[in-house]
């Protein structure tokens, strides 16, 4: 999800799904045959036209090879170009963090620069910790991800004819409760969790399940909803007990910033305005869809830990990053949580995210176990072709370096002497 507002109430530029017209809060009546736009928070694996919108002819040129102190430069000067508020980037090259760094301020009030520490709202980066919770409790025996979401919610539409995975992967056909580019006043004012749900699930599907994939956050709600359910926890407690603690992911959270006082502020900018605090969602909106706050640096300790064992067993790992099959036989390249993509000849697991002035960015490489993940509390300007970059570059040293010939040593009896 992606997220604009403008503090005066004024929305600029609409932004829509092939779902809907106008800018009416409710929703139009879908086409089942449409194919849906790209989403502003989908999964992407590769450079995409989106530098173009942020001016790409007087783009910084990225480095032209893997050197931390040119990248450093090249990040603070695109923050610069950009006009981004604060910034917060981590590299891991073989599962050593190499870079951790933060641009700018987290409040333009204070001017209190972004650390390494610093916390954001990351979005629909949450998403894959979603999938990960409920593969534990699957693993435990509490539910099944193939349960029908009847099971949970008999009253939805369809609900005997979806399941949980469904959801989770978006081929569920429920219609996305957050369809715009940016907060509408309705989404201001807190609402109950479950009277969404059953507002938008409870309306026709957009179609029939798993016919396509098409990106809905109101799945998600639905899987939150139903793990709170079974583990008898809040998604916060829940979380926290099973993946955050054991992970050691001291700066990540469910619902809030795990350290308020060093929490980023988040900012939106419409035209030539100075940004301004976004205004945020109201409480129930996000939920399991995207209410989860951390750093770059922890969302690169938590892919080396999904991707080498540390968190679930062979087989839910491998249900994870299996992409969905579609009724016709076809597969997706998103899976639970995740999208998994080729990019610069490596098979990468990527997500980004966006809510109300915050854009996020978190890509992996379980075969090198690398990856960039970058985080900024300006949503005004696209900063995720500067991951793309980088990673594109982390790839290229890295095969390189596989290729590299061996150094010739002493004997290996010189050795030991």
């Amino acid at each position: 999800m992606r997220a604009r507002s403008h503090p005066g109430g004024v929305l600029l530029g609409c932004v829509l799904l092939a779902t809907l017209a106008g800018c009416d809060a409710s929703p139009a009546a879908p086409d089942p045959t449409a194919t849906p736009k790209p989403r502003a928070d989908e999964p992407d694996g590769a450079p995409t036209s989106e530098a173009a919108e942020d001016g790409a002819a007087r783009a910084t040129p990225a480095p032209t090879s893997f050197d931390l102190a040119a990248i450093d430069a090249y990040v603070a000067a695109e923050v610069e170009r950009l006009g981004l508020v604060g910034l917060s980037l981590a590299i891991m090259r073989g599962g050593e963090l190499v870079l951790a760094k933060g641009y700018g301020v987290r409040s333009r009030a204070t001017g209190e620069p972004v650390t390494p520490e610093t916390g954001f709202a990351i979005a629909s980066i949450s998403k894959q910790f979603i999938c990960a919770a409920g593969l534990l409790l699957e693993q435990d025996g509490a539910l099944s991800l193939d349960d029908p979401i009847a099971k949970y919610f008999p009253t939805l539409t369809r609900a005997g004819d979806i399941q949980l995975i469904d959801a989770l992967q978006h081929v569920s056909g429920y219609h996305d409760f957050y369809p715009l580019d940016f907060v509408i006043p309705r989404m201001q004012a807190p609402i109950e969790t479950d009277a969404l749900i059953a507002e938008f699930a409870g309306m026709p599907l957009d179609f029939e399940p798993r016919a396509r994939f098409s990106y809905s956050n109101t799945g998600y709600l639905i899987v939150g909803r139903a793990l709170e359910r079974v583990s008898g926890q809040a998604l916060a407690s829940l979380l926290s007990a099973r993946i955050f603690e054991p992970q050691a992911l001291t700066n990540t959270s469910f619902g809030g910033p795990a350290r308020p006082e060093q929490a980023a502020t988040g900012y939106t900018a419409f035209a030539l305005d100075e940004p301004e605090p976004a205004i945020p969602e109201g409480d129930g909106w996000i939920h399991a869809a995207g209410a989860m706050w951390s750093t770059p640096s922890d969302l690169l300790r938590w892919d080396l830990a999904l991707t080498t064992g540390g968190v679930l067993s062979p087989a839910s790992y491998e249900r994870m990053t299996t992409p969905a099959q579609l009724r016709d036989g076809r597969t997706t390249d998103y899976a639970c949580g995740l999208g998994v993509r080729r990019f610069e000849g490596e098979s990468i697991l990527v997500h980004t995210g966006g809510v109300s002035g915050f854009s996020s960015k978190n890509a992996f490489v379980p075969r090198t176990r690398s990856g960039v993940a970058l985080i900024s509390n300006g949503a005004g300007a696209n900063a995720k072709p500067i991951a793309d970059a980088i990673l594109s570059l982390v790839i290229e040293e890295d095969q390189g370096a596989a290729k590299a010939p061996a150094i010739a040593g002493p004997p290996p009896e010189q050795v030991a002497r």
